[in-house]
């Protein structure tokens, strides 16, 4: 029998997991140390918004009482993928941190967003949708395992 699992909680603990690694790569010592911290935020943030657009954010559209707040955050990851990619395009690593510094920002926005307006209002999850937290957390360890560097 699998172990149950506090969905919210969880996202919560990702959340502070994924703050942390988009301290700033300017931190780092070289290039490439610069250029890791970059590749581990990107990576995590790659899971973290895979699980919500797949699992969460279905469960919280059925849970909260205006939708349109889910909607709005998936817009966001919509925005973040933007500067995601230019990241990736970006042709130095100074500008590749510049734009990860952004991007550092817009999650630290999106997170507080998801925490204050969409977690909270997810009353009724457990009743609904009871295996909700295995399912982040077994779909969040499998991403991470065959795709570590999304």
């Amino acid at each position: 029998m699998t172990e149950s699992i506090d969905a919210l909680e969880f996202l919560k603990q990702d959340h502070q997991r994924i703050r942390a690694l988009f301290e700033s790569p300017a931190q780092a010592g070289d290039d490439d140390a610069r250029l890791a911290v970059i590749g581990r935020g990107l990576s995590a943030l790659a899971v973290h918004s895979a699980i919500e657009e797949q699992l969460f954010y279905p469960a919280a559209r059925a849970l909260v009482e205006e939708p349109k707040i889910v909607d709005a955050a998936s817009a966001d990851h919509a925005a973040l993928r933007e500067v995601m990619d230019e990241i990736a395009e970006a042709r130095d690593v100074a500008a590749r941190t510049e734009k990860f510094d952004a991007l550092a920002r817009l999650v630290a926005e999106h997170i507080d967003r998801e925490e204050r307006d969409i977690i909270p209002r997810c009353r009724g999850w457990r009743r609904e949708f009871p295996d909700l937290g295995v399912q982040l957390a077994e779909a969040s360890d499998e991403l991470r395992r065959v795709a570590p560097f999304l």
